[in-house]
């Protein structure tokens, strides 16, 4: 099982009642945390993983009804168009290179065509 972190928080927020939470900062945090398998563990061991997981000073802050973990994200989730862009990006212009070729291969034999033999 290889869960995001807002499954983990939402399984955190269940176990204990608590708000837990990520701070502004860390909305767009996507950290690689591998397979899990932890079934028995209590929920203090998954804090201190996701304290320690591709965070930068992470740190839980402790609020009036629960905890907020805070911290510099190694681990920035990209959009999609920002993934893929490139490759839209590098297929357009193969693209039009492919056209420009084309057109241009196109032209050079209409050029170098033999001119028809006419009646005269």
């Amino acid at each position: 099982m290889h869960p995001p972190i807002g499954q983990i928080l939402e399984e955190l927020r269940t176990a204990t009642n608590l708000k837990i939470i990520l701070a502004d900062s860390l909305s767009d945090h996507d950290p690689d945390l591998g397979d899990m398998q932890m079934p028995a563990a209590p929920a203090f061991s998954f804090m201190e993983l996701l304290e320690k997981t591709q965070l930068e000073n992470g740190r839980w802050v402790k609020f009036d009804g629960g905890y907020r973990l805070e911290g510099v994200s190694k681990a920035r989730r990209t959009s999609t168009s920002a993934r893929y862009g490139w490759t839209i990006g590098t297929a357009t212009c193969l693209a039009a290179i492919g056209a420009g070729l084309f057109l241009w291969h196109r032209r050079q034999r209409i050029k170098c065509a033999p001119k028809p033999q006419g009646t005269a």
